[in-house]
């Protein structure tokens, strides 16, 4: 069995990196017999990680396990509205005292728990930004990852030209080997002084390497993750609540805002939940399949006029071939084999053995399915068993 972490800087410089990830994990997955992913924190290398291990859990579902390390308990999280423990497999806490000192402090306590218990570590950390939050010592047994590239080394030496004459002079000194207490008598000051000179010097790095990042981006900016629903079944209290904090995790992490509904559940209380979050504008389409077309130009028109509103638009897919005979599981495979994200209730639905043969062979695909909420009582109660079961 491998257990696999994560180490690396909050903010991602590299424009590749969710490809290097997935392609990362995806060997780990195959190589191994079981993996567990450890996720801790939910910064925007966090969810790299995250998504790229829900991908391997969608591809393969009977090896992969996704575990949320956390401070909180289930009821604190359920109270916080901590939405992204939802696509999480199971939750542990660990028995980590005190708990009340310095948040840097409880993170680097929370790292090193994590990495002690892990057999492999991803890791995304550049020496020479002088960042200390993540940088551990990895456990002797961990097997490391590393996600870095020479560009962008290149890249931070590059950008190190733009800072002020006495922020260069520590900052070389530190990347010779010194010691700030060193590197601060080199321009006259003291080691606190010279961290802070540091620190000023590195921001203007990362500044640089954002604007880098960004550029690399251009050509995807303004491009939407899609979001695909269907087969959700009823629409419960748990259900419900389940859904909401999963839409609200893709918007606020992923920027699923287009979003694609299986026409029998335009008008379910799963789109009067979607509606109702104003965390931002989203789009949403009604997909029909091409067994409910006609050629009647009014009857286009009546059924546009029936899903629009709540939807914006209505959209069509006649991908049914001979042996998916069923208009409903061509609209399914659909959305399967093109959207980001498909969130559904596979205990609702006759083709759930279907859906996840169907969704395991997509590349880039992920099934969220949120009947383990929806069947054995509230949501609550399911994640605190997972949780008692592995503290």
């Amino acid at each position: 069995m491998a257990v696999c972490s994560f180490i690396g800087h909050r903010y991602v410089y590299d424009a590749d990196i969710i490809s290097r990830m997935q392609a990362a994990i995806d060997q780990l997955t195959a190589e191994s017999e079981t993996v567990e992913f450890l996720v801790y924190t939910c910064d925007v290398f966090s969810c790299v990680f995250l998504l790229a291990a829900m991908r391997a859990r969608t591809k393969y579902p009977k090896k992969v396990t996704i575990t949320f390390v956390t401070r909180h308990t289930t009821e604190q999280m359920n109270r916080e509205e901590k939405s992204y423990y939802y696509v999480s497999d199971k939750l542990v806490m660990p028995d980590i005292h005190p708990l009340e000192d310095a948040p840097a402090l409880k993170h680097k306590r929370m790292l090193q728990w994590i990495i002690q218990r892990s057999t492999h570590v991803i890791s995304y950390f550049y020496d020479t930004l002088h960042e200390s939050r993540n940088h551990l010592v990895t456990s002797p047994k961990a097997q490391e990852i590393r996600l870095t590239s020479a560009d962008t080394e290149t890249a931070i030496l590059k950008a190190a030209l733009l800072m002020k004459e006495k922020e260069q002079i520590v900052y070389q000194k530190m990347n010779e080997g010194c010691t700030l207490k060193e590197a601060g008598k080199a321009i006259g000051v003291s080691g606190e002084r010279a961290r802070q000179i540091l620190q000023y010097g590195c921001r203007t790095i990362r500044e640089e390497l954002t604007r880098r990042y960004s550029r690399a981006l251009a050509a995807e900016r303004g491009r939407e993750r899609t979001c695909g629903l269907f087969a959700l079944g009823e629409a419960t209290y748990d259900s419900l609540t389940c859904f909401k904090r999963i839409i609200v995790f893709l918007l606020c992490r992923y920027n699923a805002a287009d979003i694609y509904v299986e026409q029998s559940y335009v008008h379910s209380g799963f789109l009067f939940a979607l509606n109702c979050i104003r965390l931002r504008e989203t789009h949403i389409t009604a997909l029909v399949g091409g067994g409910a077309l006609s050629e009647d130009a009014g009857e286009l028109d009546t059924m546009k006029a029936a899903l629009c509103p709540p939807c914006h638009a209505v959209g069509y897919t006649s991908s049914a071939d001979s042996e998916k005979n069923d208009d409903e599981f061509a609209v399914i495979a659909d959305m399967i084999e093109r959207l980001d994200f498909c969130v559904c209730n596979l205990s609702a639905t006759p083709y759930a053995e279907k859906i996840r043969e169907y969704a395991a062979q997509t590349k880039r695909g992920v099934l969220l399915d949120i009947s383990r909420f929806s069947n054995s009582g509230s949501a609550a109660q399911e994640q605190e068993r997972a949780y008692e079961q592995i503290s």
